[in-house]
């Protein structure tokens, strides 16, 4: 059973669950709290997407380097270093 996300695609409950689990160990994270309180100092604004990474990050699914990787693949900066 899935749902239609923002942006039209269908997504699966279980997607949507593991997500919501992500964002919610990283706002548990005292490190993710401060780090999200410095950005905010500096005028960025961090999104529920940000969250999710650092969730994963802190879960051991994805690397610091794999977090780079993703944030640059968004930014169109593939191949960049």
């Amino acid at each position: 059973m899935g749902g239609a996300g923002q942006d039209g695609k269908v997504v699966a409950l279980d997607a949507v669950r593991a997500r919501r689990r992500f964002i919610a160990l990283a706002e548990a994270s005292e490190s993710w709290r401060q780090t999200r309180a410095s950005f905010a100092l500096s005028g960025i604004e961090v999104t529920d997407d940000d969250a999710e990474r650092a969730g994963r990050m802190l879960a051991g699914v994805i690397s610091l380097e794999d977090v780079y990787a993703e944030i640059r693949r968004e930014a169109g900066l593939q191949g960049v270093e």
